[in-house]
């Protein structure tokens, strides 16, 4: 009976180090985004070495609206302040936040107050007008915009802080379909 109690000890352990030899390689991962020295990390979010930079560039189909220094296209989830972060966990995958290390700054055509504020994780999100900037999963490239309008709570952002179709601003409506309502 302790043999057959040993071996099955042998394989929970054993499948104990696989699944966290997979974890620390996934997470021990990120890829280089190009220009600006900005990094997507293994957990989405879209970092910027020393301070992102946010400019505003006419994306088809949308007009002049935010991007990061990679050109993608920069969103916000509808009702979410810098003080109230609701895109957290599973939802910062599939939306990962803007974030710096240092201040952000505003290239061309993004006149708007930039700041940072403390994301519940610990990191720092950029804010655009007071509004927590986001870059969507579904973009592979500049100048996309396929997270517009997604769940009728995510828009990209315009240079003057507003959603760019669409999104009027308000309170998201619960039961979006995203975890923890969005």
């Amino acid at each position: 009976m302790s043999s057959l109690l040993g071996r099955r000890i042998i394989r929970i352990a054993g499948a104990a180090l696989a699944v966290l030899a997979l974890v620390a390689t996934a997470c021990g991962k990120s890829g280089d985004t190009g220009s600006g020295g900005s990094t997507t990390e293994a957990g989405g979010q879209t970092t910027e070495g020393t301070g992102a930079t946010v400019s505003a560039k006419n994306v088809n189909g949308l007009g002049m609206v935010l991007v990061d220094s990679r050109g993608f296209t920069l969103y916000r989830l509808t009702g979410e302040t810098a003080s109230n972060i609701m895109c957290n966990a599973s939802c910062a995958a599939t939306w990962p936040p803007l974030e710096a290390s240092g201040t952000p700054k505003g290239g061309s055509g993004a006149t708007g107050t930039l700041a940072t504020t403390m994301r519940p994780d610990g990191t720092e999100q950029v804010t655009y007008q007071g509004v927590p900037l986001y870059t969507f999963a579904g973009d592979s490239g500049p100048g996309q915009s396929n997270g517009e309008g997604i769940q009728g709570v995510w828009f990209a952002v315009t240079p003057a802080g507003q959603s760019a179709k669409g999104g009027a601003g308000g309170t998201s409506p619960a039961g979006s379909g995203y975890p923890g309502g969005y």
